[in-house]
């Protein structure tokens, strides 16, 4: 993960222009991007991971792992499969448009009539 944020922040710099003055200031920069390499990885910890699905405390918890991992291409097709496989009510589909987005889908999720329960039996 440190690779990553690490590249990102040095292409931001590289395509700003920066100049590498002296040493000293290469040090400085670099001890600057260590600070926030470990801020942004401390709230990246803060989420819970997947391993832990059987663990939710609340439906809310359950979402959020939802929206920040699982694939874009299965979450937008979860509401079908999610009503087929529980056997719920067709008609929480009306809800949703076809034509939609990890947001749509995220909203139709808190839905009331979705529970933490049928969250957790519709499985990863």
């Amino acid at each position: 993960m440190k690779q990553n944020i690490i590249g990102k922040i040095v292409r931001y710099n590289n395509d700003s222009n920066l100049k590498i003055v002296s040493k000293e200031f290469q040090r400085c920069i670099e001890k600057k991007h260590k600070v926030a390499i470990k801020i942004i990885e401390s709230w990246y910890k803060s989420f819970p991971r997947v391993s832990k699905i059987d663990n939710f405390k609340n439906k809310g918890e359950a979402i959020r792992v939802y929206n920040f991992e699982y694939p874009t291409v299965h979450l937008l097709n979860l509401p079908e499969f999610m009503v087929r496989k529980c056997r719920l009510n067709s008609n929480l589909l009306n809800n949703i448009p076809n034509k939609r987005n990890r947001k749509d889908v995220i909203k139709w999720m808190g839905n009331n009539e979705i529970t933490l329960d049928i969250i957790l039996w519709n499985g990863w």
